[in-house]
């Protein structure tokens, strides 16, 4: 990125000063203004090639806040996963889904999808939707714009070489965003999710204690956040998920929280 360290460089400055005359020979200045001129595109074609103009991009890209939730009140709400670790919580996870008839979203990091194609197809084949949750899994505010940009699409690319589905949602690893994050999902057609309840799970609580947190917290519109891998998930599940249900909840994707509240 161009600063104010680059413009005051002491290459810069040369640029524009003038050229000692030594006796007995006499400068032509008016051929060295275009010389100088030509330095100074060339420097800033150099930084317009790289970081800079990703950067620019970047900085004045539009973008939405991140969604936590949707004002309705109607009896609707997204049940998601971030997905980073084992996969064997996927095995447990989805045949109670399916008991259940119910759609979520599954936030999967790249390195996860490249170690575990199998499970990945699983998720997508039974009809869950797919989000884009970094490659490594790494705190995107100690990031370049560049590299936040790099971990975003190198898991998109992932997800869609094995699934052929490209994201439409990212969800930040820790919950953690700028507006760098927020520019970068954007300019690859990502609106940021969060949540606005989180289940604990990864607290390791009982089947019965994070069902109790959930279905005391759970409003119409909120975005409810789970983990694939936590060791009481599945079993906690089978409690919330009929309680939901028998209390007139729809359960749905983040997509499909998204398509009510436009519709």
């Amino acid at each position: 990125m161009i600063t104010a360290t680059l413009i005051l460089s002491p290459f810069i400055r040369n640029i524009f000063r003038k050229v000692p005359i030594m006796p007995h020979s006499p400068v032509n200045y008016k051929n060295k203004l275009p010389l100088a001129a030509l330095l100074l595109l060339s420097v800033l074609l150099l930084f317009s090639a790289g970081e800079w103009s990703q950067a620019l991009f970047t900085s004045t890209y539009p973008y939405s806040p991140p969604l936590t939730h949707i004002k309705t009140d109607e009896k609707i709400v997204a049940i998601t996963f971030d997905t980073e670790w084992s996969s064997s919580g996927i095995e447990r996870l989805l045949p109670v889904l399916a008991d259940y008839q119910i759609k979520s979203t599954f936030f999967v990091t790249g390195d996860w999808a490249r170690e575990h194609p199998i499970q990945l197809r699983s998720i997508a084949e039974a009809g869950h939707e797919i989000g884009n949750h970094s490659t490594r899994h790494r705190h995107m505010q100690s990031l370049s714009p560049q590299a936040v940009q790099e971990e975003i699409l190198e898991c998109s690319n992932t997800i869609r070489g094995i699934t052929g589905i490209k994201p439409a949602c990212f969800r930040p690893p820790y919950g953690e965003y700028g507006e760098d994050v927020l520019r970068s999902a954007a300019q690859f057609s990502m609106r940021t999710v969060l949540w606005n309840l989180d289940s604990c799970d990864w607290k390791n609580l009982s089947p019965a204690s994070i069902a109790e947190k959930v279905l005391a917290q759970c409003t119409p519109g909120s975005i409810v956040l789970f983990h694939s891998s936590a060791l009481n998930t599945p079993e906690a599940l089978k409690i919330i998920l009929p309680a939901l249900q028998s209390q007139g909840y729809e359960i749905v994707t983040v997509s499909g929280l998204l398509a009510y509240r436009g519709s």
